[in-house]
């Protein structure tokens, strides 16, 4: 025995009212450009994600290994670890909400990362090289 049921169900409506595009692009200094020439800095450049861990490491070579305030130092160097990854994350989520928020349509480029870091290298160990005037 068998039962079918029809129904109707309306489309809701959208969340944010907005109808701009918007293109993305990602770079290695900024995290993304937008195509209205608005753009959101890299989180490294906002707080000291480098600075803690090496404090911290620094403050673990000079303790007994294997002792249990060496093991209190690895833990702590962790959950800094965790902690910076987290920012990143809410970071990441703050700016995808604001697109999504801001703009109907996102258009994201495709990129390929290593070959960008690798022509910024060769530009720094080699200035005023390729440079067209």
């Amino acid at each position: 025995m068998f039962l079918s049921v029809w129904t109707e169900q309306g489309v809701p409506d959208p969340l944010y009212e907005s109808i701009a595009a918007v293109e993305v692009d990602f770079g290695v200094t900024r995290l993304p450009t937008l195509s209205d020439e608005k753009h959101h800095m890299s989180l490294d450049s906002c707080n000291n994600a480098q600075r803690r861990p090496a404090i911290a490491q620094r403050k673990l070579v000079r303790q007994v290994k294997r002792s249990n305030n060496w093991m209190k130092q690895k833990r702590k160097i962790g959950n800094i670890y965790i902690q910076s990854a987290d920012t990143f994350l809410d970071y990441l989520h703050k700016i995808s909400r604001d697109l999504r928020k801001n703009h109907a349509d996102v258009t994201f480029e495709e990129l390929n990362i290593k070959k960008m870091i690798a022509a910024a290298k060769r530009k720094s160990e080699k200035p005023r090289t390729n440079v067209k005037l």
